[in-house]
């Protein structure tokens, strides 16, 4: 019996030995990982990773990745359209997150640039799958119209927003989401456009955001018609 218990002892001795060593790693890891990520502007060339990240995120319910790609691709040009700030997070050469931000209007040049990004997806899609064109089309409608209500009853003034959060799931952890939205806090600060806010909902992971202690303004609770295209709830942060 005392010679089970001694195994025992030693057995447990080294199983927490081993979980303070993978603690240890893992902790070096992600040091290794956070020193690693470099934070700067948008680059074209940034656009094939971000649509992937986006894809994945929002899109991955098509078996076909062509269509998926493809709505992404719009999405990120909507967003990118209108902002007069990006920060990129990039971690080996690759972009793993983004960040967009708009204080007003963004200039007539990367208006027209995203809008010729946004129609020539819209294209392809509707020639590679009329459904999932048509689909996109009530969605992008359906939640212009939500997110109009929910700035309306947030009473806010609709000139400074951050447009797009969205982060790889290999750089999630890292503080990469953190960093991202304080570089945007930043930019918001420096031209004295705060308070800002964002448009979230319960598809996305807008517990981050009341982790970071964004207050929510506003609140659209769809019905069960609406959820045949839009998500179950609709909210706006408010970004002090």
């Amino acid at each position: 019996m005392d010679y089970l218990k001694y195994e025992m002892r030693n057995e447990f001795s080294q199983c927490q030995k081993l979980d303070m060593l993978n603690k240890m790693i893992t902790e070096s890891r992600r040091r290794i990982v956070v020193k690693a990520v470099v934070y700067r502007d948008f680059q074209n060339s940034d656009q094939e990773a971000l649509v992937e990240i986006l894809r994945a995120q929002w899109h991955a319910h098509y078996t076909d990745t062509t269509i998926g790609s493809l709505e992404a691709t719009g999405d990120l040009a909507h967003f990118l359209g209108k902002a007069t700030f990006t920060c990129v997070a990039e971690l080996h050469g690759e972009a793993c997150g983004i960040i967009a931000a708009r204080i007003g209007k963004a200039s007539q040049q990367t208006q027209k640039y995203w809008q010729g990004v946004y129609e020539k997806a819209m294209s392809d899609l509707q020639f590679q799958d009329t459904g999932a064109h048509a689909h996109g089309l009530q969605y992008f409608d359906a939640e212009q119209r939500v997110n109009r209500q929910l700035l309306e009853r947030s009473g806010m003034s609709g000139s400074a927003e951050v447009v797009l959060l969205a982060v790889s799931p290999a750089a999630r952890g890292y503080g990469v989401g953190r960093a991202l939205i304080d570089a945007a806090r930043a930019y918001l600060a420096s031209q004295q456009a705060l308070p800002a806010y964002l448009f979230t909902d319960t598809s996305c992971t807008w517990e981050f955001y009341e982790h970071l202690g964004f207050i929510r303004e506003a609140q659209y609770v769809t019905s069960l018609e609406e959820r045949q295209v839009l998500p179950e709830e609709m909210y706006l942060y408010r970004i002090e």
